[in-house]
């Protein structure tokens, strides 16, 4: 979110960030990503499905001020509308990825 923020539209402090997927597209109820402590914002969620299956989703956040802020279609793989995963036989992490693709040029100002 770095990028957003040195572009005026990201507020750490005031703004929230959301993952959402196949298992909920609600911006009302789609899990909050929280500051891990090491630059990274990060969030658990637990689905359940099976092995092979792709799954779908993508990073928002929601400015203090109002509105919704979606991530560009095409920021998938290959250009696909929307992140994607196909789902393990087990517990995984997802690779650390940056909004729209669009990595910093800069340390992260905040």
């Amino acid at each position: 979110m770095s990028v957003q923020y040195t572009n005026g539209v990201f507020n750490p402090a005031q703004d929230i960030v959301l993952v959402a997927g196949d298992w909920d597209w609600d911006t009302a109820t789609a899990p909050q990503l929280t500051n891990n402590g090491a630059q990274c914002l990060e969030q658990t969620v637990h689905l359940t499905n099976s092995p092979g299956n792709v799954i779908n989703y993508k990073f928002l956040f929601l400015p203090f001020a109002g509105g919704e802020v979606w991530e560009s279609d095409g920021v998938g793989a290959g250009g696909t509308q929307n992140r994607q995963v196909a789902f393990p036989n087990g517990l995984t992490n997802l690779p650390v990825v940056y909004f729209n693709n669009i990595a910093p040029t800069s340390p992260r100002p905040w």
